[in-house]
């Protein structure tokens, strides 16, 4: 009977680690999905806020974010009228995405224009998600010494 009993743990053990080995890691990231700019908005030192809104063009764009933490995106911008797509002419060598940490995430692009290639690091100063269908970006350095910080406002499409 000890003996009995003794297999059928064994093969109960042997059956829950082989399910747990093969079953993917599953990745809870509230960036995972696809996302379009909505709103670009500055915070001024003088505690006015300036909203603006994307053109109808400009959200035609989209940014998605996959579990393998690579991610994919278009722009779109208007050029003498039309509404252009403007990475057409970039060969996209790679585009990773990496949490750093609560709130903050690194975004490395690998391109190539035909001419060279080169990689472009974009690193938030703070990533927050209000809710499940809002993603912002924030930046708290700036080139107008008047705003005191920005962030852009994305919509989960």
């Amino acid at each position: 009977m000890k003996k009995l009993s003794l297999l059928l743990t064994l093969i109960i053990v042997l059956v829950s680690c082989s399910k747990e080995d093969n079953q993917k890691e599953e990745i809870n990231e509230p960036i995972i999905g696809t996302w379009q700019a909505n709103l670009s908005i500055e915070i001024m030192k003088n505690g006015e806020e300036v909203v603006t809104e994307n053109s109808d063009c400009k959200k035609r764009g989209s940014i998605t974010f996959y579990e393998d933490k690579t991610y994919e995106q278009t722009y779109y911008n208007e050029v003498d009228g039309e509404c252009d797509r403007t990475d057409d002419d970039l060969e996209v060598i790679s585009e990773t995405w990496e949490k750093n940490g609560e709130d903050s995430y690194i975004f490395t692009a690998i391109y190539d224009d035909g001419n060279r290639e080169w990689t472009q690091t974009t690193e938030p100063d703070k990533v927050t998600f209000p809710d499940n269908n809002t993603m912002r970006l924030f930046y708290y350095e700036n080139e107008n010494p008047d705003v005191e910080y920005s962030y852009g406002e994305y919509n989960r499409l």
